[in-house]
């Protein structure tokens, strides 16, 4: 689902947003934009040179490149323009993902060959990866996300997971502290949110026998 919250949850949200310093947002676009790193490797440098080349000439399906830097956007949607994901690599030719301005781990499965790219080929295997996964929902329930529940607050506090206030068209979300952000299609949600999501039930379930 691509609505976003009232105006009230909103503001409940972000005010559990602010217990937390874990659920600051990565804004990936300015980000990078002003991102510079050195250059000590020639051959390094020869070979992001020739990749901004070849890639700047190149059409990627469903991507669009940013000028200037090996920057790669996805959105959801012409309506929907809320980024889904962002692909940036460095000039150290390491690769960093993004998915709904989240930085996806550099552990995950779907970036295991894909430490590094040097070439337009691995660029274009890796998108098709990526293409593979949705964004991880994690807990989106009305009555997860309700601070009032008694469940959310407790969870955020002690740090087991955070709020992620989505953005336009984007729900707002719980995710577990280790969210692995990515999932593959086939699922809704990675596995620490889902062992996240079976102690919020079982919380519910205790709270509901006291009343």
């Amino acid at each position: 689902a691509h609505a976003p919250g009232s105006s009230v949850q909103s503001r409940t949200l972000g005010s559990l947003q602010e217990e937390t310093t874990s659920n600051e947002r990565h804004s990936s676009v300015s980000h990078h934009s002003s991102k510079t790193k050195p250059r000590h490797d020639s051959e390094k440098e020869r070979i992001y040179t020739s990749l901004l080349d070849t890639a700047s000439k190149h059409h990627f399906n469903n991507y669009f490149m940013v000028p200037d830097i090996l920057q790669f956007i996805q959105v959801y949607s012409n309506i929907n323009t809320s980024v889904k994901y962002c692909i940036y690599i460095t000039e150290e030719l390491e690769v960093e993902v993004y998915a709904n301005q989240r930085k996806v781990p550099a552990t995950h499965p779907a970036l295991h060959n894909y430490k590094h790219i040097n070439s337009l080929q691995q660029l274009v295997e890796l998108m098709k990866q990526l293409d593979r996964h949705n964004v991880c929902t994690g807990n989106n329930d009305p009555e997860y996300m309700n601070p009032l529940s008694c469940l959310l607050p407790v969870t955020v506090k002690s740090n087991v997971a955070y709020v992620d206030v989505g953005g336009p068209f984007i729900t707002p979300t719980v995710r577990a502290k280790k969210c692995d952000v990515l999932v593959l299609k086939h699922y809704k949600r990675c596995v620490p949110c889902r062992k996240f999501r079976a102690s919020l039930c079982r919380k519910q379930l205790k709270q509901k026998r006291k009343t």
